[in-house]
């Protein structure tokens, strides 16, 4: 079972993301941050070990919270700017998901950020 941390600025995108992970199966706990900041203390607080997170926010960006996190949470980020893939690739636990995206799209990254969480609880 998993704690999923989303963040994104807009609450329509994080009661839709809420409403998939509903749907999934290993999520424990669901917390959900409205700015990069929040999402850090709440990742301090409660060690998510998945993050779907949006790049354009206030305060504090999603690249600058990514690189922030530890290096083993997987990260699914979720964003409506394609320019910003170039720079997910250099994270060893990425996956990208752009907005408009159909639920089966987020349903395979979230599976893949799932089963890159078993195999590090293997080790």
């Amino acid at each position: 079972m998993f704690n999923v941390l989303i963040v994104d600025d807009e609450q329509l995108a994080r009661e839709t993301i809420k409403y998939l992970l509903a749907q999934c199966t290993g999520v424990d706990k669901v917390y959900e941050a409205d700015n990069g900041k929040s999402a850090l203390q709440l990742a301090n607080q409660y060690q998510p070990q998945i993050v779907l997170l949006d790049i354009e926010m206030p305060i504090i960006n999603g690249i600058t919270v990514a690189e922030q996190l530890p290096e083993e949470t997987s990260i699914v980020f979720i964003t409506a700017f394609n320019q910003f893939k170039d720079k997910m690739s250099a994270r060893k636990y990425s996956d990208y998901l752009l907005k408009p995206f159909k639920d089966q799209e987020f349903y395979q990254c979230f599976e893949k950020a799932c089963a890159i969480q078993r195999t590090l609880s293997q080790h």
